[in-house]
């Protein structure tokens, strides 16, 4: 009988080679064969999976913005039930912050992807690049609702 795959699975398990490939080497320094070789998957399942290097980087993109989102949201949970917009800003800024390999990671990795969409409309199309405001935009509006409920000065 043959093995089941769970393809979902499969495709973040690529993503997650390419992350931590492009960690080290830098993005742009980063093939299909390097991602497969770090995954320890075949050329051709990668290719099966992501037709494309594109199509693996825009997958690798979206995989680093779920885990920034994971991140935030682990540190809003353990800020309590209710917390305030103080906290609220304390878990975005401290998610954001590079404190840790994964963090470092991400910054990297973004960064790279910002530089590489200037070049490259199809990647400068993708949400996670075309909103870089995003973070200062969430942080303005929880500093707003803070002055809204007195507890900053304007």
């Amino acid at each position: 009988m043959p093995k089941r795959v769970d393809h979902a699975e499969r495709r973040t398990e690529i993503a997650e080679a390419l992350v931590r490939v492009a960690g080290r080497r830098g993005l742009h320094a980063v093939g299909m064969r390097d991602v497969a070789a770090e995954a320890g998957v075949s050329l051709r399942l990668v290719q099966y999976y992501f037709q494309t290097k594109e199509k693996l980087l825009f997958f690798g993109l979206e995989l680093l913005a779920e885990r920034f989102g994971e991140r935030v949201s682990a540190r809003v949970r353990a800020a309590g039930d209710s917390p305030g917009p103080r906290a609220m800003v304390e878990a975005l800024l401290m998610a954001a912050l590079p404190t840790d390999d994964e963090s470092r990671t991400f910054h990297h990795l973004y960064t790279s992807y910002a530089v590489l969409a200037v070049n490259d409309p199809a990647l400068a199309a993708q949400p996670f690049i075309k909103n870089p405001d995003a973070a200062e935009e969430a942080l303005t509006e929880l500093l707003r609702q803070a002055q809204e409920a007195a507890l900053l000065e304007p």
